[in-house]
């Protein structure tokens, strides 16, 4: 697996999913998000998103990429990713954490022009390169 740097864009990055996930933080019996994304376009533009984990009836789950790869496809018509990233926060620590993406995520973000997925504060990867075992796409 081939590691990036992070540059200053993706920095700004981090910290606007990271604004994303404190601004929209709810944890609770009946559903909770606690993760915020933001991806930037190939077309220069950043869409947001935030979790979904409903507790209620059936534990469903909508991720924090997906909803932004969601809004991206609504609002601005474009497919094409060329960096996302997501984090989880936590408010009561003042904190936040990069996570890596699910195994569905990976198989969408794959297909989304295998754009740079950021795995913490110093590197990043290529969606392609996040998992060797997930397999080859056609």
């Amino acid at each position: 697996m081939k590691l990036y740097k992070t540059t200053a864009a993706d920095k700004a990055l981090i910290q606007k999913a990271a604004d994303v996930s404190k601004k929209n933080y709810i944890t609770g019996r009946k559903y909770s998000m606690t993760v915020g994304s933001a991806l930037l376009s190939k077309k220069g533009k950043i869409y947001f998103g935030v979790d979904f984990d409903n507790k209620q009836d059936i534990d469903t789950t909508i991720c924090s990429e997906m909803a932004s790869i969601a809004n991206m496809i609504a609002k601005g018509k474009e497919k094409m990713i060329d960096t996302i990233v997501a984090v989880e926060n936590n408010p009561k620590e003042k904190k936040y954490k990069i996570i890596t993406p699910c195994g569905n995520c990976q198989t969408v973000l794959k297909n989304s022009g295998n754009p740079f997925v950021i795995i913490s504060d110093k590197e990043k990867v290529r969606a392609k390169e996040l998992y060797a075992c997930a397999g080859k796409l056609e």
